[in-house]
């Protein structure tokens, strides 16, 4: 399904693969997301997530599958397993766009900045899958590593998103930035319910803070 010739490395845990989808597929799919209206703000500022729908006629008008994206996140669990040599659960899949001015700072998807679990500790990996490149900035930067990436399109990187590779998403300076993403935990991961709920609260906590935070943004933009 992917060959060795599509694969490399930026750090022996932050794999590429190379083409993971045609290029003319990743054309495709731009087009579908922006005759898209589901769109809605998400933690980062100017930038807007949905679920990946895994079965949507709408694909067929654009000359995809309806399945496509069906396809396209089974594609992603394989390539999660294969980098990272462990079988994987789903957590999550989303489409993203990240208009001018968006930008991410530097996080942990899992923990805090002290590498302690946080709410959204399932997120053991992360698959980033880029659809376009006609966008200036918006370069995927490794805190600690030195490493600061302006992808191809059809490009799929995944790494283990917690302390030991904070990243940051650079700010979007012109065009519009389209990304698929999916999550992932260790197959075998089981939690309490104390710990679940745990969660919900911390969760509920942090959305507040996020509003708070973009309401105050919006004011002084």
């Amino acid at each position: 399904m992917l060959s060795d010739a599509q694969k490399g490395f930026f750090k022996e845990d932050i794999i590429y693969f190379n083409n993971f989808i045609p290029q003319q597929d990743c054309k495709k799919l731009v087009q579908y997301y922006k005759n898209k209206t589901e769109w809605s703000l998400v933690a980062f500022y100017e930038s807007y997530g949905m679920n990946m729908v895994e079965d949507d006629e709408d694909l067929e008008k654009f000359g995809l599958s309806r399945f496509y994206l069906k396809d396209v996140a089974e594609k992603m669990q394989f390539a999660a397993e294969e980098a990272h040599s462990r079988k994987v659960k789903r957590v999550s899949t989303h489409a993203q766009k990240w208009e001018k001015g968006s930008y991410a700072n530097f996080h942990s998807d899992n923990s805090d900045m002290d590498g302690n679990p946080s709410a959204w500790e399932v997120s053991k990996f992360v698959c980033l899958l880029y659809l376009n490149s006609d966008y200036s900035g918006g370069q995927l930067d490794f805190r600690d590593h030195d490493i600061c990436i302006s992808p191809d399109e059809g490009m799929l990187i995944t790494f283990p998103g917690g302390i030991e590779n904070i990243h940051a998403v650079k700010e979007v300076t012109s065009g519009t930035r389209y990304t698929l993403g999916s999550f992932w935990d260790y197959a075998e991961a089981e939690y309490s319910e104390e710990r679940k709920a745990e969660w919900k609260k911390e969760k509920e906590e942090v959305e507040k803070k996020q509003a708070k935070m973009y309401a105050e943004w919006k004011k002084e933009k």
